[in-house]
């Protein structure tokens, strides 16, 4: 496979993250740094450790969260999650949403917690076209709708994000400073995985691996807005969708920027849940985590917090018990923050969006059922981008 990693050349990756880097230890056990009791105590801002990163007169910069679909528990999360965000940013939030099949409600609920709604239309591009889907609920080609955030040139730099993400504090402004686009990349390796290096991989090599998986998450993504950069994707997607990509929108990504065009985005900023205890091999600790990802699992944080899955079941496993160690505190810290504290008033929209109660979550701690299940799927299938 031709791939290289290359140092950054065009703009200088920041110092604040070496800085951070250096003074980090590697941990050779991570119960040496990690409680392994229920109440934990959580962290206080890290905006000592790293400043708000503040925009110029001549820079403006934003969040972005992908809508598409008309499923009201995607939204609940969604609302969740701008509730969130707003605590720890005072830059613009974008909800993009496709004008196709997004219930006109779902704009009206979520508009009061972000910047802007911002309709798009997806149909023939991701909506209404054939694709064989990794998942056997929803047409995944829809995920790769990330692109129409490349219209919004007004902006000088975006963080697209999902919303199955739990932010730990205000560091997550510090994303502006990285170089772009800044994807994680895991195949930069454990000693790159914590910086913004430029990664490189041939158009070939993307179309040869993607039908089976993927080396890079989409949960959070860095970009500069481009009309010619969106018109290249609108493009590419044909190929990736004859391709049959596992991951269309990571593929997508890869495709377009192949050719050393992109940056790992530091580990920090889109830790899978999954990796919780590979912190050790990355030199770092939870405590420098600003944002956790709860990615390809049916059961979220809010599903977790919802059910009472950690005091029913967690306490008396201790094989789980050992798997959450790190993983229940973001759940623990997201049921504090902002669970807790907004509970009654998305409830309370929750039952009147478009007269729908919010569907009780089907309890399923193991995802591999949902994983590798291959079906074919027009797009018309609905769900938002952020599983």
């Amino acid at each position: 496979m031709n791939t290289t990693i290359h140092s950054s050349t065009s703009s200088p990756t920041p110092t604040l993250l070496d800085d951070t880097l250096s003074n980090i230890s590697p941990y050779e056990n991570e119960d040496s740094f990690i409680p392994n009791t229920i109440n934990t105590t959580f962290p206080q801002s890290q905006e000592s450790l790293q400043p708000y990163i503040t925009q110029t007169p001549t820079e403006k910069f934003a969040f972005a969260i992908i809508h598409f679909g008309n499923i009201p528990k995607y939204f609940e999360l969604e609302l969740y999650f701008c509730i969130m965000l707003k605590m720890h940013t005072t830059h613009d939030i974008l909800y993009l949403y496709s004008s196709a099949d997004t219930p006109p409600c779902f704009v009206e609920k979520i508009m009061p917690h972000v910047s802007r709604c911002i309709p798009f239309d997806d149909t023939g591009i991701t909506y209404k076209v054939n694709f064989e889907s990794k998942y056997n609920s929803f047409n995944t080609l829809r995920t790769c709708d990330f692109i129409f955030a490349y219209q919004l040139e007004e902006y000088t730099k975006i963080c697209i994000v999902e919303s199955d993400l739990v932010i730990m504090n205000n560091s997550i402004n510090n994303i502006f400073q990285l170089n772009t686009p800044s994807i994680l990349c895991y195949k930069v390796g454990n000693s790159h995985i914590n910086t913004n290096i430029k990664y490189s991989i041939s158009k070939k090599d993307v179309l040869n691996t993607c039908e089976k998986t993927s080396g890079i998450n989409g949960g959070v993504i860095l970009i500069t807005p481009s009309i010619d950069t969106f018109n290249k994707y609108v493009n590419a997607i044909r190929i990736i969708s004859r391709k049959m990509c596992a991951y269309p929108n990571e593929a997508l990504f890869e495709y377009v920027n192949s050719g050393g065009k992109y940056y790992n985005l530091p580990v920090i900023y889109n830790l899978s849940h999954y990796h919780t205890l590979k912190l050790a091999k990355y030199g770092l600790s939870w405590e420098n985590i600003v944002i956790f990802h709860f990615n390809e699992t049916a059961y979220k944080h809010l599903d977790i917090i919802k059910e009472n899955w950690i005091n029913e079941v967690l306490l008396y496993d201790k094989n789980l018990m050992e798997k959450y160690k790190i993983r229940k505190i973001p759940i623990l810290y997201f049921e504090k923050k902002v669970f807790k504290k907004n509970k009654n008033r998305v409830e309370k929209v929750m039952k009147r969006i478009c007269g729908i109660q919010t569907n009780k979550t089907t309890r399923n701690y193991n995802s591999s059922s949902q994983k590798n299940t291959k079906k074919n799927h027009s797009s018309t299938t609905s769900i938002p981008l952020s599983i």
